[in-house]
């Protein structure tokens, strides 16, 4: 049964058919049912020879006595017969005799029957046990004959829908063939559009050589020009060596200027020092009489110690001045020359960058003319590639799909055939059972009990009585059966490429993916959860890990039988394993958490309406629609 909507999908698992087992147990219900009806029979025989035999059994007391009370006259009729020998004395003992015999031969009777009793009650037990028995595997067998029928009908529904899926997704793959043609005439199109680009290309190509060609005999100036900038340069270089040669011996000069100052200043201040000192000296020693002599021979030391630094400073100052004003004007004539030299070199170094700006942007040109070129080149193999590739796995696809249907189609006639070969074999066990229902004179009951009760009128087959025709109670053959079974539901929604297979395991053993593009999709980093009865799983995939267009990629418990670890097809949980459950969700979530596919597996109470089977007419009635419960 498969209930869908949108992208929803629904499968039921099928039963399997096991063709020999249904022969051996129709064999052994038609037997069964033989060895009960004969059993019933003589279990009724058995209650009307004990219905006839109980009032007898009143009587037996009586006639036991009057067979004791009489045990001792013979002797006494063979001392009166001995004695007398009347007609009335014989006739009587004549009749004693005989009742006598009678008696012996109903007590013979009474133990018999009494026997019988006994053995009639332990074969009520015992049949009693058998029939519970054989009516129970006749049960276990017709319900085995129900479902393997209800499994096939099923099976036939979903090979009818996957042939009709099939031939769907031929018209589709057909269109698609037809969407690739065009694309492969609009990729035709542009690749003529390209072609004539790279013609136009060329064209510029061969006006960038002919460029080229003209700018060859500039390189001859270019090279004159670079000589001359180097000789420049290399007289700039001696210039700056001079020019910081100068500035060296300036800077040596300022030096000894200073060094000069400080030791005229200390000789200055030791000078200063010594007059004082001089000055208290004199002033200590003879104040008195030298007061006026000193103070005029201090005035004229220091006035001439005043003039002759004055000299020598300006002295000093002339010869610094000059020395400074020659050095001034060397550097001003060196420094107009390299200036001069510097506008030259910048004249002829910008010319020369002009040029070689120009002939670099030219080589640039060209280079990016033939890679354009080459890159053209390679994206018209790719899109040849591309399209070839493309092109060869629709057609593989569209043979796959052929192969599919051809093999569906197959499988579709030889499930006809066995549906052919079982409603035979069904036509041969209804026969085959109205034949023992008219040899037994059977009639099926009406009312829908599990078991009617029937009286039908029979002949004693016992060699050992002889009697009235005795009534026997045999079990009748209509029957309703109303049984539950579970079905489960996969349903499947998808908001990209990969999605969850139609089929999955309901024992929790293993979950499948699918890629329906037709595009290698990444699955780096996404991670798998399911949720089962409250039991949670997670499983993420590696961040290298990635699903080819059209492939699947199965994810295997840790305790699954016959699970293998071969990526990326196979994939093996470490220490990790999926739970069962009534209820199943199966979450595929991208790197960012994003649900990207869901799964659900519900286990759903599948009850089909009441089923009569006649033991007569061997036809089964049913309904023939099912209810999700």
């Amino acid at each position: 049964m498969e209930v869908g909507g949108g992208q929803a999908q629904c499968s039921v698992i099928p039963l399997t058919v096991q063709k020999h087992s249904k022969v051996t147990l129709r064999r052994r219900l038609v037997l069964n049912l033989v060895t009960m009806s004969a059993r019933a029979r003589k279990q009724k025989a058995m209650e009307s020879e004990r219905s006839e035999a109980s009032p007898t059994s009143f009587s037996r007391s009586s006639t036991i006595e009057r067979s004791h009370t009489s045990s001792g006259s013979p002797r006494k009729s063979f001392s009166r017969s001995e004695r007398s020998s009347s007609p009335l004395t014989i006739s009587r003992s004549e009749e004693k005799d005989e009742l006598a015999h009678l008696n012996d031969r109903l007590a013979g009777y009474i133990d018999y029957v009494r026997k019988l009793e006994l053995d009639k009650q332990k074969l009520t037990k015992r049949i009693q046990t058998v029939t519970e028995e054989r009516m129970s595997k006749v049960e276990e067998a017709r319900k085995t004959y129900e479902d393997e029928i209800t499994a096939l009908r099923n099976l036939v529904d979903d090979l009818a829908k996957q042939k009709s899926k099939a031939e769907l997704d031929s018209k589709q793959t057909r269109d698609e063939l037809n969407d690739m043609k065009t694309k492969a005439n609009k990729r035709e199109q542009e690749n003529r559009n390209l072609q004539r680009k790279i013609e136009n290309l060329e064209r510029e190509l061969s006006k960038f050589k002919q460029d080229h060609d003209a700018y060859q005999p500039l390189l001859s100036d270019y090279h004159v020009l670079e000589k001359r900038f180097e000789e420049m340069k290399r007289d700039l270089e001696a210039e700056t060596l001079l020019r910081t040669d100068l500035e060296n011996k300036i800077l040596g000069l300022k030096e000894q200027l200073d060094f000069r100052s400080r030791l005229f200043d200390e000789e200055r201040e030791k000078l200063v020092e010594r007059s004082l000192y001089i000055e208290e000296e004199v002033e200590g020693r003879k104040h008195a009489e030298y007061e006026s002599r000193l103070t005029e021979e201090l005035r004229s030391i220091r006035d001439q110690t005043a003039s002759e630094l004055e000299e020598y400073k300006i002295q000093m100052e002339e010869t610094f001045e000059n020395k400074l004003g020659q050095l001034k004007s060397s550097a001003n004539f060196s420094a107009e020359d390299a200036c001069r030299q510097r506008s030259e070199l910048l004249m002829a170094r910008k010319r020369a960058d002009d040029l070689s700006h120009d002939l670099s942007k030219k080589i640039a040109e060209l280079e990016l003319l033939q890679r354009r070129v080459t890159d053209l080149e390679g994206q018209l193999s790719d899109e040849r590639r591309d399209f070839e590739a493309q092109l060869l796995f629709q057609r593989q696809e569209v043979e796959r799909l052929k192969e599919e249907l051809e093999e569906s189609f197959r499988e579709f006639t030889d499930l006809m055939n066995t549906k052919i070969a079982l409603d035979q074999e069904i036509l041969m066990y209804r026969k085959m059972l109205e034949g023992e229902e008219s040899r037994l004179n059977l009639t099926p009951a009406s009312r829908d009990s599990p078991f009617n009760i029937h009286t039908v009128k029979r002949r004693r087959i016992d060699g050992d009585y002889d009697g009235d025709d005795s009534t026997v109670n045999l079990t009748g053959s209509s029957y309703s059966s109303s049984r539950s079974r579970f079905a489960y539901r996969v349903s499947s929604t998808a908001r990209g490429p990969v999605e969850f297979f139609k089929e999955q395991d309901i024992h929790g053993k293993w979950i499948k993916i699918y890629n329906s593009s037709t595009e290698e999709v990444n699955l780096g980093s996404w991670e798998l959860v399911h949720e089962a009865d409250g039991h949670e799983t997670r499983f993420k995939f590696s961040r290298t890990f990635s699903l080819k267009p059209g492939t699947t990629c199965t994810i295997w418990s840790q305790d699954a039988e016959g699970n293998s670890h071969n990526p990326p097809s196979d994939i093996t949980m470490k220490n990790k394993s999926f739970h069962p459950g009534t209820e199943v969700t199966i979450l595929l979530l991208d790197a960012d958490g994003e649900e990207q596919t869901k799964c659900t597996v519900k286990r759903e109470k599948v009850r089909p309406s009441v089923v009569n089977f006649d033991r007569k007419s061997g036809v089964r009635g049913h309904d023939e629609k099912c209810h999700l419960m």
